[in-house]
Parts: C-alpha cells; structure tokens; sequence
C-alpha cells in the first residue's frame, strides 16, 4: 500500500481479514447445512449455486448482515457493499483478497494478469513490482509458519502450488530444527530415567509440530488384548476420538486396515474405504501409522493424519515418524526387559 498514516494501514489489513467474515463464521459451527455445503463443494458444485440451494442466501450477503448486526464500521461496510469501491483503499482490500483466491491456482494466468493490472492502478506500482513483492511475502509467511509449529499450513499458502500443479497436493516443510531439539528431550528422557507416558507424550509433540501432521493420536492394547484403544490425543478434533476409535488386532472392522505391515507406514485408504460414523476423514484420508510391539506381541499404534488436506505423507516425514516410534519403542522395551 502507498504510503499512508499508521490508523489507514491498519484499517486497510483489518478490512482484509473480515472481507470473509460471513464464510468464517458459518465454516466454524457444525451444523446439518455445513456437512451439505461441504459434500455439495467436493463434487465441484459452483460455490454460489451449492450456497443458495443449502442456505438459500450467500456468504456475500451474511458478510453483509454481520458486518450491520456486528456494527463493524463504515470501512468494512464500504469494502463489502454492493458495485464499484468507493475508494482507493476499499479497491485495494477487495483486489488484493481477489488476488489471494486467485493465488491458489499459481501465479500466472490471464486472471492473475487482471487482478496484478487492478492492484498496480490502486498503487502505482508495475504489475511486474507487485508480483516480486508478493512471491517474497507469501516466503516470509512460510517461514512465520514453520517458526509458530504449524508447518502443515505452508502446502496451503499461495504460491505452493505451483509446484504441486499436476501432482496433486504435496507434503509440507517440516521443522528440523524442532524435530531435532524434541528428539534431544527425547534421548535425556530415556537415559535419566525411561517413563512411557513422558516419552509417548514427547513423540506425540514430535508428529505433530516438527513432522507437521495435523491429529495424532497412539492407541495401546485393552484388558482383553484382542483391541487397541486411544491413550492419548493430540490436535483439532481429536475430543471424540477418546470415547470411540476402536482398532482389532486381527485387522477386522472399519478402520482393521489402518495396521502397518511391518513397523511404519504411510497408510492409503483405496477407493471403497469404510470409515467411521463420528469422524469424517478417519480411514478415508492418507495418514502415518507405526506399531509398538513387547516380546514381539504388538501392544500399541501410533496414528497420525491431515484431515481434510488432501495431500499423501512424504517419505522424509515417514522416515521421521519412524525415527520418534524408535524412542518410544526403545522406551517400552527397556521397561519391559526390566520387569
């Protein structure tokens, strides 16, 4: 943005972040008509079509409402109004949340074109200027990503597309140097003195932030040992997983397919995958699964997925899930060999 008072900035970012703020609200309640639309959008229905037959309205229009029922501000209301901007900075917002749409599908192509020509007009900068500034901006944002733990977000950024075009969604970046650090703790931990549950914890932590993998969750024999049941879970969405996910070691039921054959794997569901009334990806996504095993009876699962992103796990994250179950294996049979 050309060069403005610190308040016009901030309003300016501000009116970016609630230009969709009608679409946030409606995805983070799980409603009947959220599960609809989803289905509706996966089998590549037109957005607005499948959003007035499921809502009879659209997220432009409940944007609108809120933005009254919420009073918040003549700015945002400017921006989210119907026809052309009334001002430079309201054009800015909206080419600018266009442009990131636009951004998913690559940073070339006639739409690109027509956006970077919009933007460079409400900013007086070539078309060429705004987009080297943009591939170093959407950098940095990987790297913000990557240092908060959350690097399974950078396959989702603009930009990193481009490499995935025609491969499908691919794997992201994970975090060495976390990986690293955890794989330490894990190391001091077993040579003080080997507890399962700090250890099992820590390689939870490992998958989750340093591998990137959005729900983790490891499974140990019941009394009975005929099942594995949650022990512990990690990640968004998880809660449910506590009460239900039930996996026979004779490999029958919906989710039997989930046991590696041998000690790691990447797990990809085929086309008839059964799946589990309570989670909607559980068995039907690409996922990380490694098995914990005492005087050669396997005893434990870990499990690790990405929901809803639809990319497979790369080899170098498979090979670091296996590098954490060694600790917690090692771990385990320490225990074990001591009792």
């Amino acid at each position: 943005m050309p060069k403005r008072t610190e308040h016009a900035l901030e309003e300016v970012f501000i009116g970016a972040l609630l230009m969709n703020i009608g679409e946030l609200a409606f995805w983070s309640c799980e409603t009947e008509q959220a599960s609809e639309l989803e289905e509706r959008l996966r089998l590549e229905e037109p957005p607005v079509e499948a959003q007035k037959a499921v809502l009879h309205t659209t997220f432009t229009e409940i944007t609108r409402g809120l933005v009254d029922a919420w009073s918040l501000g003549p700015f945002i209301k400017e921006v989210v109004a119907p026809g052309k901007a009334n001002s430079m900075a309201s054009s800015l917002v909206r080419n600018t949340v266009e442009m990131a749409t636009v951004s998913e599908h690559g940073w070339s192509g006639p739409e690109m074109d027509k956006v970077l020509e919009r933007l460079s007009q409400d900013v007086g900068e070539s078309p060429a200027a705004i987009r080297d500034q943009l591939k170093v901006n959407a950098q940095e944002a990987t790297k913000v990503a990557v240092s908060l733990g959350i690097p399974q977000v950078t396959a989702l950024l603009p930009g990193n597309q481009d490499s995935a075009a025609g491969h499908g969604a691919e794997a992201p970046v994970m975090d060495p140097a976390l990986q690293l650090q955890i794989l330490r703790d894990l190391t001091q931990t077993l040579a003080e003195k080997p507890d399962i549950n700090e250890v099992c914890q820590l390689v939870i932590e490992g998958i989750h932030r340093a591998i990137g993998m959005q729900r983790v969750a490891l499974l140990m024999s019941d009394r009975t040992g005929q099942d594995l049941i949650p022990r512990k879970v990690g990640g968004r969405g998880t809660e449910e997983w506590r009460e239900h996910p039930i996996i026979h070691k004779d490999g029958t039921g919906p989710l039997g397919e989930l046991l590696p054959h041998g000690t790691c794997a990447i797990y990809k569901p085929g086309n008839q995958a059964g799946g589990v009334p309570y989670d909607r990806w559980l068995g039907k996504v690409p996922a990380l699964v490694g098995s914990l095993t005492a005087k050669g009876r396997l005893v434990g699962l870990f499990y690790a997925d990405n929901a809803a992103a639809g990319y497979v796990p790369s080899e170098q994250q498979l090979a670091a899930f296996a590098h954490f179950i060694q600790n917690a294996q090692l771990c385990l049979t320490l225990l074990t060999t001591n009792h």
